[in-house]
Parts: structure tokens; sequence; C-alpha cells
């Protein structure tokens, strides 16, 4: 069985996830989420990965609209990082 990842774009207004197999055949159809309905970024990927059920991603790749300094990543508008 090949392993299970969460893949996701993530912009100031809306989260884009899906997960996804590691030989990059997509598992399901991307879920929209509102940024606004969550904290955090954490929060929705929680609320997604809920919504989704079943087995849990090993491994994740984010794209996000914002610039990288080190290890932080901070939304250019959102106060999420």
């Amino acid at each position: 069985m090949s392993e299970l990842l969460l893949v996701g774009d993530v912009g100031g207004t809306n989260g884009r996830f899906a997960l996804a197999t590691e030989d990059g055949a997509r598992a399901d159809d991307p879920i929209v989420l509102k940024n606004d309905e969550f904290p955090s970024l954490g929060d929705a990927i929680a609320a997604f990965l809920a919504e989704m059920g079943g087995p849990r991603p090993s491994r994740a790749a984010i794209a996000i609209a914002g610039p990288v300094t080190g290890d932080l990543v901070r939304l250019t508008n959102r106060g999420w990082d």
C-alpha cells in the first residue's frame, strides 16, 4: 500500500486540501475551507482530516502564500504563521 500524503494550497482567504498517495495519484478531490472559520492553519488541517476520516497521512506538502524566514512561514493576508 502506498503512503498517504496531505497536500494543500493555503492563501489568505481559502485553504485547499486533499489526500494523495506517494506515487502522485490523487485519492480525493480537494476540499476548500474558508480560513475565516479557523483560528490557525493547524485548526483548518485538523478540520479537513476530521472530515476525511480514515487513515491519517504520514507526511504533508503545503504551499503557502507568504514569505519564508528560516522555519517560519507567515501568510501575507492573514495572521497565521
